[in-house]
């Protein structure tokens, strides 16, 4: 079984949605809405998640992201130390379908 058919139902949620950008997202419900849009395995292992997959790229650049927008966030409140962790596992984890798709449906190759 190929990696692509593992996300077959994942695919047509976001066909559902128009596309991994979801523009239709509203004719969702909210269970449908959260697994087109959150990858628990991203939000848990991140990077390692897209390089299992083969992202790299992608994965990099959004290291980067990640990393600037807690860089922000902790010059902004510095009381947020203990969960700057947070940004990155949230980007990773709402990215991550999306990018599946792209990788898997639309055969893109990660670059943004």
């Amino acid at each position: 079984m190929s990696k692509a058919s593992k996300f077959k139902e994942l695919f047509k949620l976001i066909d559902k949605a128009g596309g991994p950008n979801l523009p239709k997202a509203k004719a969702l419900s909210f269970n449908e809405k959260l697994q087109a849009t959150f990858n628990i395995w991203g939000f848990l292992f991140g990077i390692f998640y897209y390089l299992y997959h083969g992202m790299w790229k992608k994965g990099l650049t959004l290291v980067l992201i990640a990393f600037v927008l807690t860089f922000i966030l902790l010059l902004i409140a510095p009381s947020f130390q203990n969960m700057s962790w947070v940004v990155s596992s949230a980007i990773f984890a709402t990215r991550a379908n999306p990018d599946l798709y792209k990788k898997y449906k639309q055969k893109k190759d990660g670059w943004i």
